[in-house]
């Protein structure tokens, strides 16, 4: 992979603060996979039982706790410290911010509404909800790992890469 930074061309491994961020992706990205499979399968089935509804909420609730962790790092860490160096008014992070929010938005609603519903349309319009979240998730990791990681690892000084490892490992 390869990154036009300015004049600068970066292809190199990623710090162990970025890569540990990087790392998270595999299982999120699995569960992801799982969560889309079942939404999918339940959209398009004819009916949809109280149990399998249930099933689905119990393992967003999940997926969405370990979510949380992983942006949590991200706002509250990675962002602000990229964000001297970029602004916060243009440069990804507030693009990255705008996607946490709408997926997280989209699962909030999600968990809400999936325990309540009693009709197939109702439902259908619900899990339709999950999936477009898990849709935006997929892209943002997708251009945190391609775009802001290697960015950062351009920007951060060895003390900024340092001190990130640091708050992650508290």
């Amino acid at each position: 992979m390869e990154f036009q930074c300015g004049m600068a061309v970066y292809s190199g491994p990623l710090c162990e603060a970025l890569s540990f961020l990087k790392q998270e992706h595999g299982p999120l990205r699995m569960k992801m996979e799982e969560l889309l499979a079942i939404s999918t399968q339940l959209v398009q089935q004819p009916t949809t039982t109280q149990e399998e509804m249930t099933q689905l909420y119990e393992s967003t609730k999940l997926f969405f706790s370990e979510l949380e962790r992983h942006s949590e790092r991200e706002e509250g860490q990675l962002f602000p410290i990229v964000q001297r160096y970029t602004g916060t008014h243009s440069g990804p992070i507030p693009v990255m911010e705008y996607e946490h929010h709408e997926a997280k938005r989209l699962i909030t609603k999600f968990l809400k509404e999936a325990q309540q519903l009693k009709h197939k349309e109702e439902k259908k319009h619900t899990v339709e909800q999950l999936i477009e979240a898990i849709h935006i998730l997929t892209n943002h990791f997708l251009k945190e790992e391609n775009v802001l990681f290697p960015m950062a690892q351009q920007l951060l000084s060895e003390t900024e890469k340092e001190d990130l490892l640091q708050a992650f490992s508290k």
